[in-house]
């Protein structure tokens, strides 16, 4: 298992600045694991921050700022207050103020708790600059450690990082562009964002600002509000184009077909024309809300995708136009058009089947993750791969099959064929029981690995599997679907997580020589994005070599996707769904 790494964000910056800058000191005596976010932005370092001390600068430039009145201003006792979309109110307390650099406040709602954060701009040239956003949070604190690390990890960092990019390019729009940055404009924040009324949202793309009185509130790839062309570039009219829209939680149906105009990239941004994107089980999850990266509706489902660069926003240098791309956006990926950063993407050697990439993007992404930085597995040892027909199953497989592996794989009878040509031994998990069967093949003497995606209180029965000294991978919560439909109980981004918590305290606190770990594709792209480059750039490089052979159960139009999301609930399906988007 990756482990979390209590890091100073603010460390490296101050640094950069040199001995002439003061070192942030511990913010608050036991906050630990800061998050943060920061953003290269095209303007002196002096014309940010006479942005950021301005009073009131809250206000245009923050896009889940309603207002933001000022009480004291500037200086180290400086105090205002920030009201949120959602009606949240809180006081913000300016412990440092650092002239030309940046401060140090207190943020928390009137009489109750805080969190500590630090604003900082770095000079990169005499042109631009990095402003960074770190916070040190209340939440959580007084939660033990071992039990702590989970929720922070998959659920309050997620959020609280994306709510802390759209700060910090909403700074950028002001200082940027001149113009308060709209509301929600880089998304939706579950937290922040105001609440939303019951009815049906409009999939209209909006002539204003999202929040308008009488303006309708749609949202292209990834959540992210885009003015029409005609409201930025006067009337010059640019063709649609199309993407799939989840406007509330529940089953395949309540994917909606949207039709919009073109986005426009931002600074920093490409355009990409989507060839084709990939429908995976994370999908199901995100449109019934239970994934710790679930987004609140509208937005538009899809973790991968491969397209061509068609249009570059400015400073981009990174990729060219015309170029194929592949990328892991999250949400986004349902659609034949989208705006990514273009740090993000991926080149793809030329001459392979779209098609064929974006089933190595997530699925194969995630495989050899787990199995090279998670597992740190080694050639010729034993493996038990569960749901071994699905995307994730046959990648391991695959991979597995060039590692020498003797592995042993849970899949459905009728998948037992597919699961024997790629190197495994199969086990009916419908009619056998597999810890007794592993027991049975392997003489007693279990697995060193387990690749576990289905959760709940499967792993403890996965667990028992492994010899002592093995390790077991939990990257997923498939229990939490029966067919298309949600299991019984409180929809949550948290569902499943205190089955797989209580069984990671109780192996912390009684060890027995075998290791418990969570792997998560987005968490640790986020910690290490070198890793995920390289880790494609091997998987493609096998691609183009011919050693590996994704299984691509279907390709089906973009319209289809509803009904892609039927079949793979539905577990009938062998390998990778993928919608094709455009041509």
């Amino acid at each position: 298992m990756s482990r979390i790494v209590s890091v100073r964000p603010s460390d490296e910056l101050e640094a950069s600045l040199g001995p002439q800058m003061p070192r942030l000191d511990d913010p608050r005596p036991g906050f630990k694991w800061p998050i943060g976010s920061a953003r290269r932005i095209a303007a002196p370092a002096a014309e940010v921050w006479r942005v950021l001390s301005r009073p009131g600068n809250l206000e245009p430039c923050h896009p889940f700022c309603a207002k933001n009145p000022v009480h004291e201003w500037p200086g180290e006792r400086s105090r205002d207050e920030i009201h949120y979309l959602s009606g949240w109110v809180f006081e913000r307390r300016f412990r440092r103020w650092l002239e030309g650099v940046g401060y140090d406040l207190e943020i928390g709602r009137p009489g109750g708790r805080s969190s500590f954060v630090s604003w900082r701009i770095l000079p990169v040239d005499a042109q631009s600059c990095r402003l960074r956003i770190t916070v040190y949070p209340f939440a959580l604190q007084r939660v033990p450690v071992a039990v702590r690390w989970l929720p922070h990890l998959l659920y309050l960092r997620p959020l609280l990082s994306r709510y802390l990019s759209s700060v910090v390019r909403g700074f950028e729009w002001f200082v940027t562009r001149g113009e308060p940055v709209p509301r929600n404009r880089f998304g939706r924040h579950p937290w922040f964002s105001e609440r939303q009324s019951s009815g049906q949202p409009s999939l209209t793309a909006p002539s204003g600002p999202p929040g308008n009185a009488g303006q309708p509130v749609g949202y292209p790839p990834g959540g992210v509000w885009r003015p029409r062309p005609s409201s930025v570039r006067g009337n010059l009219a640019l063709m649609d184009y199309r993407r799939i829209v989840v406007d509330r939680y529940g089953g395949p149906g309540v994917l909606r077909i949207a039709e919009e105009a073109l986005p426009t990239p931002a600074a920093g941004e490409a355009r990409v024309r989507v060839l084709t994107a990939g429908v995976s089980f994370a999908d199901l999850l995100m449109r019934e809300g239970v994934h710790p990266e679930a987004r609140r509706p509208p937005f538009t489902p899809g973790w991968d995708l491969v397209g061509t660069v068609d249009r570059l926003g400015a400073d981009v240098s990174a990729v060219a136009l015309g170029q194929t791309v592949a990328a892991l956006p999250i949400v986004g990926g349902y659609s034949e058009s989208i705006c990514l950063p273009a740090r993000e993407l991926l080149p793809v050697p030329a001459g392979l089947d779209p098609a064929t990439v974006v089933s190595l993007v997530l699925n194969y992404g995630t495989a050899y993750q787990m199995m090279h930085r998670s597992a740190r597995t080694k050639p010729g040892e034993r493996a038990l791969i569960h749901g071994a027909a699905g995307g994730v199953g046959t990648a391991l497989l695959e991979l597995g099959r060039l590692m020498d592996l003797e592995m042993y794989a849970t899949a459905s009878r009728p998948k037992h064929d597919l699961v024997a040509r790629l190197g495994a031994r199969p086990i009916d998990y419908q009619n056998t029981d597999f810890v007794e069967e592993v027991a049975v093949l392997t003489k007693g003497g279990g697995v060193d690995i387990v690749f576990d995606g289905i959760g709940g209180d499967h792993v403890a029965r996965s667990y028992r599997t492994l010899r002592r000294g093995g390790r077991l991978v939990a990257y997923g919560h498939a229990t939490s679907l029966v067919g298309t439909t949600l299991i019984g109980g409180k929809r949550s981004r948290l569902r499943g997580l205190p089955s797989l918590a209580a069984q990671l305290i109780r192996h912390a606190l009684i060890p027995d020589g075998r290791r418990l770990g969570i792997y998560s594709i987005q968490t640790l792209r986020k910690r290490r994005p070198d890793w995920f480059r390289e880790d494609m750039a091997t998987l493609f490089g096998l691609l183009a070599e011919e050693r590996l052979r994704p299984v691509v159960a279907e390709r089906m139009p973009l319209a289809a996707a509803a009904r892609a999301h039927q079949l793979l609930g539905e577990r009938s399906v062998t390998g990778k769904i993928v919608l094709q988007c455009s041509h």
